[in-house]
Formats: C-alpha cells, sequence, structure tokens
C-alpha cells in the first residue's frame, strides 16, 4: 500500500498579502524597502525567510539587470492572482516591469524616507494604477488620458498652495517631437497643479521646456532636479529650474500637507534604495562608498 503525503497548504497572512500588493503598486522592491515598510518590527533574518517562502510558493520572483546586476522583487502572474480581491477591478493584468531600474528610482522617489507612513494626507497614485485601473476608481483630481501616463501622482488633499504634483524619471533623453507631445497634456494643469521631472544633465531639462513652451506660458508648471543629487540625498535634492527653484521635493510636500510628515533622513532613502542585496546574511550595515559603488549598476555617474 503507497501512502501519499499530504501537501502542505500555507495560508499567506495579513503582511504577506500586503507585501505582494506593494509589489503590484510599485511593480519592483529591494528586500531593504519590504523590511522598512512591513517588517521593522522582526529581525532581518525573519523578513528574509518570509520574503524567501512568497518566492518558493513562485508569488515573487528575483528581476535583474541584463547582466545579472541590480537584483529586485517582482510580482509574479501567481501572485496577482492571490491578491485580486484586495484589488480594485482591473482593465491591464501587466506584472512585469519594462525597466526595473528606472522603476526602483519612481517608487523610491515616490514614498520618500518614511516609507512606512501611511498618512491618508499623501495619496500615492502609481504609473501601475494609472496603467491597471479605470480612472473612476483613481481619485477625481487625477486628469484622464489614453496618450500618456506620468511616473506617478502625489496627491495632496490639503494642499493650500500645490494638490497635485506628478513624477517624470527621464533616465534617457527623448526626442523633442515626444516632449512637444506631452504639451498639451500638460497644459491642462492648473496652478495648483506641479510636474517633478528628475533629469541625468540639466541640458535635457532646457530641450524639454523648450519643446513644452513655443510660446511664453501665463504660468510654469515644470520643475527639474538632477538624479545624481536624488541618489546623493534623497528628497532634500534641490530643484535647479522651475517655479519652485531652490525648493526641494521634501518642502514642496510639507508646505502642502496640514501636518508635517516627511522629514530629512536622507541616509534611510539611500540606504533602501541602492541597498539591493537578497540575504539576510549580508545585511550588515554598509559604508557610504559601498553604497555610492551600487549606482553604477544603474548606470549613474556622480
Amino acid at each position: 500500500m503507497i501512502l501519499l503525503r499530504r501537501s502542505k497548504v500555507i495560508r499567506n497572512n495579513k503582511r504577506d498579502l500586503q507585501v505582494l500588493r506593494f509589489l503590484w503598486k510599485f511593480k519592483v522592491a529591494t528586500t531593504a524597502m519590504l523590511y522598512e515598510r512591513y517588517f521593522a518590527d522582526v529581525s532581518h533574518r525573519t523578513a528574509y525567510d518570509r520574503i524567501k517562502r512568497l518566492q518558493k510558493e513562485k508569488l515573487i520572483c528575483i528581476k535583474t539587470t541584463s547582466t545579472g546586476q541590480c537584483p529586485v522583487w517582482e510580482l509574479t502572474r501567481k501572485g496577482l492572482s492571490e491578491i485580486k480581491n484586495i484589488l480594485p477591478p482591473l482593465i491591464n493584468k501587466v506584472v512585469r516591469s519594462e525597466n526595473h531600474v528606472h522603476d526602483l528610482i519612481c517608487s523610491s522617489i515616490h514614498l520618500g524616507p518614511n516609507i512606512n507612513n501611511n498618512s491618508s494626507e499623501i495619496i500615492h497614485v502609481t504609473e501601475q494604477m494609472l496603467r491597471s485601473v479605470n480612472g473612476e476608481n483613481l481619485p477625481d483630481i487625477i486628469p484622464p488620458s489614453k496618450e500618456h501616463r506620468p511616473d506617478g501622482f502625489w496627491v495632496l488633499p490639503y494642499g493650500k498652495k500645490i494638490n497635485l504634483l506628478a513624477l517624470e524619471v527621464e533616465l534617457a533623453q527623448k526626442t523633442k517631437r515626444r516632449y512637444e507631445d506631452l504639451s498639451h497634456y500638460y497644459g491642462n494643469f492648473d496652478q495648483k497643479s506641479k510636474c517633478l521631472w528628475v533629469v541625468k544633465r540639466k541640458s535635457t531639462a532646457n530641450t524639454i521646456l523648450r519643446s513644452l513652451y513655443k510660446t511664453r506660458p501665463d504660468f510654469y508648471i515644470h520643475n527639474f532636479i538632477l538624479l545624481k543629487d536624488i541618489l546623493k540625498i534623497g528628497l532634500s535634492a534641490p530643484i535647479f529650474l522651475g517655479p519652485n527653484k531652490d525648493s526641494t521635493i521634501l518642502n514642496l510636500i510639507n508646505e502642502n500637507i496640514q501636518h508635517k510628515l516627511l522629514t530629512d533622513h536622507s541616509h534611510v532613502f539611500i540606504k533602501y534604495l541602492l541597498d539591493n542585496r537578497l540575504s539576510y546574511e549580508n545585511h550588515s550595515i554598509m559604508s557610504e562608498s559601498q553604497l555610492s559603488s551600487r549606482i553604477d549598476c544603474m548606470g549613474v555617474s556622480l
């Protein structure tokens, strides 16, 4: 008589489902990001073991560059199926990141240094949400468009000067025609809406502005920050061009919420963006030079 071993059924707890939903919303994450967000009350080993179990169940997978660098966690189709009951109705079920380095930078900027803060004073609408969710299930302030999707929005319901802030991360400069086509989309933004561009070179900012504005507008909405400054000091990076020149992302957000939520912990921001080690065994403190060397896999020179 042959006895068949009954397979063990493992139920995903609330925290597991939150991790999966986070990976759907932001596309990718480092182990350090997931730890800061969901496992700060347990040891690194416990957090890593839990994340590895999700991988073993094929709910998440590891994504790297073509040369095997910059590993991050990504949701799988099976993982999406696991959380379908806690997501809004989807019109697009794509889970794979087309450029995970770009998406990692976007999510890190979007979340800021206080990654574990879930205040209703800041609503994050990501590019994944714009692509996958009907407009009726998004905040009313989000402009409808089938032609363009920014890399995300900060919605600031209590903002007196700014109540909508779009994010555009440009790791490579596009053609002038591409930027010209955006003039209609951003031409519908009012004075309380702004767009934050993250660029690698100041010349890219000038190209974008000249392409967007053929004549002098009544008001400007576009602010520009250098990527190298973001990678060095996080959301304290200065705006070098735009209506809010010399301010920072940190200030723009803090000035338009009721309670100052974001603080200048740039070292935390840099840590969970650049510390892409997957294993808890290697989770010792990295020196500043070690963290800076991680930028190489992103194709950014400081």
